[in-house]
């Protein structure tokens, strides 16, 4: 574990930090488990992320839902492992499902599924979906009822006793519970992971299955779908079938795919390449009496240059395994390969040119890279370097994005485009182009809008998100409708969907507070501070309002609030730069919080 090398003062805001964002913990019968509101809801168990509802949802979601698009008829299904309740849900919403079975070991895991709602489809309320606590291997050997898809997606497998759900003995039970034509669809985890580690995955799941698909669901996700024998697909049924819901809210919401070729784009290779791995010398089966799935997991926690997921695809595209098997109907490839270029944007995985067969221009590569560290300027700059119209959804949200961060006339018609597919992004993105074009009044306006919708809808897209609050923060000052500024204020008091952004939120709320106070500590700031209490943001401007608001509205935690300000003090090494003038308030330490506070 990495040593934290930070001040007394910063320690205590990062302690201050994860307690604030724990909303709920029990210890339940098989695991701890908790809630976390870290940039939006997700669930700990054993003290360890198993998942969030945002960032990890292209996975959670099109784990189900891959192959229940490539299943013909999927009537029923399995899922093994509840979690955040997102694969079990949306399964339940395709029509030709008619009951999905779920085994969860731990029952406190009900209330996580219950709390994520807004983006599982509610579960738990779904009469389709049938619930079931035990030992999901235990209850795969014990029970008869047949499955025509049956989805895994347990922890990581170097947790205690999570490796003997990786088994050859469970994929065998596995496979004796599928329908005929039936589909195994196994998460593996490609992060912190070597390679030999991945060959074990391979060969133990091709021993039981005679045919491997592999897709990547977004960064560090893979998923291994496998059926008893070769399948062949109708191009024209899989592109009827994904213009259908939920495939094509799923798809454009976590994939920002709409086409049968942005859908493929996240197909890596067929049975070919699983044949080819399981065929090299000296590899082990992960079996129950010889679990080295978790010890090989375990061996490269925090490893950060072992296996990548674009290997495979490198070695599908040189074995020409990459292309999915049709029988019928037509696919435009050369679409697929475009997709598979701007992939690197939905999966957020840093470009690198020499990585992709197909080729990527540097200009290309360079704009992809700076976009994803956020530097929209350069990503423009470079784009420019090599300029064409955005090929996808992926590139249309960037450019917009970037071209509005400045201004330019383009940014019109690519928010045009936009707005038919994603106008709560669309809308987003334009009040950015209203501060570059000066128009607060209209920004301001539309700010609000935008802020309201994020109570009810959680689809926004994180990064946008959290760029649209930090624009915000650098609203405030210019407006000056205190109608407008409690707009805003009102739309910030209440936590977005599944507590998206919630730090940068309350740190808007404050600042909004602070300005509708006309500067002055009033029941505007005061109702933004106390929903803190008490593991309160432990910034030097933060503890400063905080004092100053208490004090001047006769809090009952004003003592503790002037407490709290010398113990940082006291706690901060000697710098003259922080040594607290006597009983003296000055505008620089009234001045609200800048930045969300962040572990």
């Amino acid at each position: 574990m990495a040593k934290f090398n930070g001040s007394k003062n910063e320690l205590h805001d990062l302690m201050n930090t994860v307690r604030r964002e724990i909303l709920w913990d029990k210890d339940g019968v098989e695991s701890s488990v908790a809630l976390s509101k870290k940039r939006a809801l997700n669930f700990i168990v054993n003290g360890r992320c198993d998942g969030s509802t945002k960032v990890d949802a292209g996975t959670q979601i099109m784990l189900g839902l891959v192959p229940a698009i490539l299943h013909p008829h999927p009537a029923r299904a399995l899922v093994i492992g509840l979690g955040t309740g997102s694969t079990a849900g949306w399964l339940a919403t395709v029509p030709a499902v008619e009951q999905v079975d779920v085994f969860e070991l731990e029952p406190a895991i009900l209330k996580v599924a219950e709390q994520c709602a807004p983006m599982n489809h509610a579960t738990l309320a779904n009469p389709k979906v049938h619930v079931t606590i035990g030992d999901g291997r235990e209850m795969l050997l014990a029970g008869r009822a047949k499955y025509d898809l049956i989805v895994s997606e347990p922890s990581n497998p170097y947790r205690a006793g999570i490796a003997s759900l990786f088994t050859r003995e469970y994929y065998q039970a596995a496979a004796k519970r599928l329908n005929t034509g039936g589909i195994f669809a196994q998460w593996i985890q490609a992060y912190e992971v070597d390679d030999s580690t991945i060959e074990t995955v391979y060969a133990t799941f091709g021993s039981v299955f005679p045919n491997v698909e592999t897709w990547q669901t977004q960064s560090g996700d893979l998923l291994l779908v496998g059926t008893s024998g070769p399948r062949t697909y109708n191009a024209d049924e899989l592109r009827s079938r994904i213009a259908d819901e939920p495939f094509r809210t799923a798809l454009l919401q976590t994939w920002r795919v709409t086409t049968l070729e942005g859908f493929l784009s996240h197909f890596v290779a067929g049975n070919g390449l699983a044949t080819s791995i399981q065929r090299l010398p000296g590899i082990h089966r992960n079996t129950d009496d010889r679990t080295v799935l978790e010890f090989a997991f375990a061996r490269n926690v925090d490893l950060s240059n072992g296996f990548r997921p674009v290997a495979l695809r490198l070695m599908a595209d040189l074995m020409q395994v990459n292309r999915i098997p049709i029988s019928k109907g037509d696919v435009n490839w050369p679409d697929v390969g475009v997709h598979r270029l701007s992939l690197i944007l939905s999966l957020e995985e840093m470009p690198n040119p020499d990585e992709y067969a197909s080729g990527i221009p540097q200009a290309t590569a360079a704009a992809y890279a700076a976009f994803l560290k956020g530097d929209l300027p350069a990503a423009l700059r470079n784009w420019r370097a090599h300029p064409r119209e955005p090929n996808d959804l992926n590139e249309l949200l960037m450019m917009a994005e970037c071209s509005a961060n400045e201004g330019t006339p383009e940014t019109d018609a690519y928010l045009e485009k936009l707005r038919k597919l994603l106008p709560n992004e669309a809308d987003a993105i334009r009040v950015s182009l209203l501060v570059h074009r000066g128009k607060i009044d209209e920004a301001a306006e539309l700010l609000a809008t935008v802020l309201q919708r994020l109570h009810t809808d959680p689809w926004l897209g994180l990064r946008l998100a959290e760029r649209t609050l930090i624009l915000a923060q650098r609203m405030v000052d210019y407006i000056s409708n205190d109608s407008q500024l409690n707009g805003i204020y009102e739309a910030l008091r209440t936590p977005f969907s599944v507590d998206m952004c919630d730090a940068l939120r309350f740190n808007d709320l404050v600042l909004f507070g602070v300005k509708l106070d006309k500067g002055q500590s009033g029941k505007q700031t005061l109702a933004a501070l106390e929903p803190q209490e008490p593991f309160v943001p432990w910034q030097l401007k933060f503890v400063k309002v905080r004092e100053a608001c208490y004090k001047a509205m006769k809090s009952p935690l004003s003592a503790q609030a002037s407490r709290d300000v010398n113990d940082f003090f006291a706690r901060e090494p000697s710098r003259l730069s922080v040594i607290r003038p006597p009983n003296k308030t000055t505008p620089t330490e009234t001045a609200p919080p800048t930045s969300a506070a962040s572990p």
